[in-house]
């Protein structure tokens, strides 16, 4: 019989201990939201769409002001996921090395539950059956993601998506609430325990379809329609999913205990045009400029989070060895480029400061390669161009480098042999954009010419 008591008071100090490991843990859900601009959320102050969620995470936690991301999504992903700039891993559109051990696979280590949602477009040259394994090679327990095995399909009504290696019926679904769905019932089901969320959301993203509420949602037949009008109703449902995120922690008693972190993949589709603070921003998307990059990014987690106002410079990077501080996971066995902000989401004084944001942009085709690095004012190619993109945002305007003042070389300098550090090596000088629609002036421009007003 003392054995046996023995052995009850063990299994019960175990089952406290492990119980206590999980209070102790941060879970962390982290929200890659697909085409939107700084410029199109509530809090950064856009005219025209409203995201109370968003700007409610912003208010109690931190609204950074100086985040970029890469100018399109595949970049963006490799970047994140892997803590490297694209100028050391990325290879193709549509594909992350096999090689690569992401933030999933570090955190899966650590003991955490582990989940992706949304968009994937990794496996580009994968074959079916190699990709469907591929969100399980790169770190993840449980998945349930669109253009994973086939491009070009529907990602909203009735879309086509993959849970867990299996395609789901698609009659009569919206995508969006399929995955926000998804995200919920994983948070539920794993909350005794800590988990590690990677939400790749598919709104904003083109096309602009209606959403459902709509009138239009329920008549709408043709999946390929692409009208900017829809844009306002695309972000502001997008923040109402944020929202239901937000509301099942509060049901499930997680909200002190998760990180909620939220950032664009890029800037807003150049078919938008939004009213921002008496301007006109042209969505940047694939541009270098900085409306193509700049994009909001908000962290919260209420009693852990300090909530301020942030100016210092964010790169993609920085989220990897970020989420090792959070999850207490171990350094992979590879160098990480990133800074951990963790310190500034303390509110405590941060030991290292990001100088400056590298990117080393191979899109796609149609895109132009460029290398470059920038600081909160000044803009350096590995071409040799040089702007003051705070006063240039849109980059119209080269500096002279042979007339600048001491403070504009200081920074030419810098940023210069920062570029000539990290750039990937090699003559992509003829690899330019093609032009669109012919030759003539105003073709192939459709509804995509169209400005965005309320």
């Amino acid at each position: 019989m003392k054995n046996l008591h023995k052995i009850f008071i063990a299994i019960t100090l175990l089952i406290i201990g492990l119980n206590s490991y999980a209070q102790d843990k941060k879970n962390v859900i982290l929200i890659l939201i697909d085409d939107i601009g700084a410029e199109a959320v509530g809090c950064y102050g856009t005219d025209d769409y409203k995201t109370p969620n968003i700007d409610k995470l912003a208010e109690t936690g931190i609204k950074f002001e100086n985040a970029h991301s890469t100018p399109i999504c595949t970049p963006t992903r490799v970047k994140i996921m892997s803590g490297k700039y694209n100028s050391h891993n990325y290879e193709q559109f549509g594909y992350l090395p096999q090689h690569v051990k992401t933030f999933a696979n570090a955190i899966k280590a650590e003991g955490y539950a582990t989940a992706i949602a949304g968009k994937w477009q990794l496996s580009y040259t994968r074959d079916t059956e190699d990709a469907l394994q591929d969100p399980y090679h790169f770190g993840f327990d449980e998945y349930c993601l669109w253009n994973i095995k086939q491009k070009g399909l529907p990602r909203f009504k009735n879309a086509v998506l993959t849970k867990n290696g299996k395609s789901i019926p698609n009659d009569n679904i919206y995508g969006p609430d399929v995955i926000n769905g998804f995200v919920n019932d994983f948070v539920k089901k794993n909350k005794k325990k800590p988990f590690f969320v990677y939400y790749t959301m598919m709104l904003t993203h083109d096309p602009f379809q209606p959403v459902p509420g709509m009138a239009e949602y329920d008549t709408l037949k043709d999946l390929s329609l692409n009208d900017p009008k829809y844009f306002q109703s695309n972000v502001e449902y997008m923040d109402k999913m944020i929202g239901q995120i937000v509301k099942n922690l509060e049901k499930n008693k997680l909200r002190e205990n998760t990180v909620i972190m939220l950032i664009g993949d890029n800037g807003t589709s150049s078919k938008v045009v939004t009213n921002w603070q008496g301007q006109q921003i042209k969505g940047g998307k694939g541009k270098t400029i900085y409306h193509g990059t700049h994009v909001p990014f908000v962290a919260n987690c209420p009693g852990y989070v300090k909530p301020h106002v942030n100016e210092n410079l964010i790169d993609l990077t920085d989220f990897y060895p970020t989420l090792l501080d959070l999850t207490g996971a171990k350094m992979p066995d590879t160098e990480l480029h990133g800074i951990s902000f963790h310190d500034q989401l303390l509110g405590k004084e941060p030991k290292e400061v990001r100088q400056f944001v590298f990117n080393s942009y191979f899109g796609k085709k149609t895109y132009p390669v460029k290398q470059y690095a920038f600081n909160t004012k000044y803009k350096y190619y590995s071409t040799g161009e040089f702007f003051n993109y705070k006063k240039d945002p849109k980059e119209k305007k080269k500096l002279d480098v042979t007339a600048l003042s001491e403070k504009e070389k200081k920074q030419y300098d810098f940023l210069k042999a920062t570029v000539d550090e990290l750039k990937k090596p090699g003559d992509f000088s003829n690899m330019k954009k093609k032009k669109k629609g012919g030759k003539g002036k105003g073709k192939g421009k459709g509804k995509g010419g169209k400005k965005h007003t309320k």
